[in-house]
């Protein structure tokens, strides 16, 4: 029995894992515009740099894969499957490593908040609506993206673990902590960019 649920645990974090790393937005994109994420923009190979390098209506359709293939595993782990608590905060987690770090672009990917944004929100929305406006006042006192993700980091476990009431669930919330922790540093910061662009349009409009 034992050796059954261990091979249980094993068949669902690598089947979450090939699940979050197969990179979507990178095949898509490359097959409409001939553009590579991985050497674009910020070389992100999610949502962000998606719109960034092709029309809308592109960045739109691999949102809506993305919360397909996230909504799909929970809401079947939770319907059909009889998956517990700890299980479908396991699939998330593995998910999200995935999509951060596939085994399909030689480990690089996402920053992984497409995935980590719809489970949550099909998991525990209060926590998450908690987190985002803790995120919003880190960025209205310091004026940058990843300066505020670090405002809300150290919450994710504690506020997770306790609404869930489980320790199995704040150690894998903690997982999840150090996964954007390392991923935060890694790769350039979508929004900041963003600015970045914007400003130097301004820049650019008030030479003219």
């Amino acid at each position: 029995m034992t050796n059954q649920f261990s091979l249980l645990w094993v068949v669902l974090g690598a089947g979450t894992y090939l699940l979050g790393a197969l990179p979507l937005g990178y095949w898509l994109t490359r097959r409409v515009t001939g553009i590579q994420l991985d050497r674009f923009a910020t070389g992100n190979t999610g949502v962000a740099n998606a719109f960034r390098a092709g029309p809308p209506w592109l960045g739109g359709t691999i949102v809506l894969l993305d919360i397909l293939r996230m909504l799909g595993f929970l809401r079947l782990g939770e319907r059909y499957w009889a998956l517990s608590r700890e299980a479908l905060y396991f699939g998330l987690l593995m998910m999200v490593a995935g999509n951060m770090h596939s085994v399909f672009l030689s480990f690089r990917g996402s920053k992984g908040r497409t995935l980590s944004l719809w489970g949550m929100l099909y998991l525990q929305p209060l926590v998450l609506l908690v987190l985002t406006g803790i995120w919003g006042l880190g960025f209205a006192v310091t004026g940058r993206s990843r300066k505020a993700v670090w405002w809300m980091l150290p919450l994710i476990a504690p506020l997770v673990g306790y609404a869930e009431g489980s320790v199995p669930v704040f150690l894998m919330a903690l997982g999840l902590t150090a996964l954007y922790a390392v991923n935060n540093g890694e790769n350039r910061d979508d929004f900041a960019y963003q600015m970045e662009l914007i400003r130097e349009r301004r820049k650019q409009a008030g030479e003219r």
